[in-house]
């Protein structure tokens, strides 16, 4: 039975966002506690109903809202992840929205317009455990702004514009326990920059510049970390 609604949130709000036929997961006490907008009629202007749920932890942005529509969702301090995925309308002005999300563990901009500018937004946000970048304009200028984010345990950058000289500061996120670098430019020498990385379990570099001799080198200094590399 749905039964959103049910607790602290807004009724106003939750009757809006039911006609927008946005999705909604609530708790044990019927607080929504997260919203979909991923298959929903909703458009930027609707996200001002998300200030009516105190209790909001999870938010899928969905590919129709663009920065306009990110300006809703800063100061809700409850959210803990924050997905954008395949959202081509979300740029480095709605990342900034993200700043003030000081409770914020988890973001993904995969297939976002972010750049290597937006990444400053989220430079201090030290409760950040996973970052998701795949298929962006991120460079190694972008990884400077969150080489501080030492809670870090998973960092996705796949299809980026990251090179050896960008894992220099990726070696510096000892909490590391899951990367991806598959489809970028790295080689063997950028391997170097990681084995600082002692708790990492799994590496993908599949499509990139290394050699098995580099594989087996970072293995050794990491051996508890899986590699794929074809």
């Amino acid at each position: 039975m749905f039964l959103a609604g049910c607790g602290n949130d807004d009724a106003a709000a939750i009757k809006a966002l039911k006609a927008l036929k946005v999705g909604m997961g609530t708790d044990e006490n019927g607080s929504v506690i997260e919203v979909d907008f991923s298959n929903s009629q909703a458009t930027d202007d609707d996200l001002v109903h998300l200030k009516g749920l105190p209790k909001l932890s999870t938010l899928f942005i969905g590919s129709r809202i663009s920065d306009t529509g990110m300006a809703h969702v800063e100061g809700l301090t409850t959210l803990t992840f924050v997905d954008c995925t395949f959202n081509t309308k979300i740029t480095d002005k709605g990342v900034a929205y993200l700043a003030s999300l000081t409770n914020l563990e988890g973001v993904s901009l995969a297939d976002t317009k972010v750049t290597d500018d937006g990444l400053k937004h989220l430079r201090n946000l030290k409760s950040l455990k996973g970052i998701s970048l795949p298929d962006t304009r991120i460079t190694n200028a972008g990884l400077a702004h969150i080489k501080h984010l030492a809670n870090l345990e998973s960092l996705g950058l796949s299809s980026t514009k990251v090179t050896d000289d960008g894992l220099v500061y990726v070696g510096m996120l000892t909490k590391l326990t899951g990367l991806t670098l598959a489809m970028t430019d790295i080689t063997d020498e950028g391997l170097e920059h990681l084995t600082t990385l002692k708790k990492l379990e799994g590496l993908s570099l599949a499509k990139t510049g290394v050699t098995s001799e580099g594989v087996v080198k970072l293995n050794k200094a990491i051996p508890r970390c899986r590699i794929f590399f074809r």
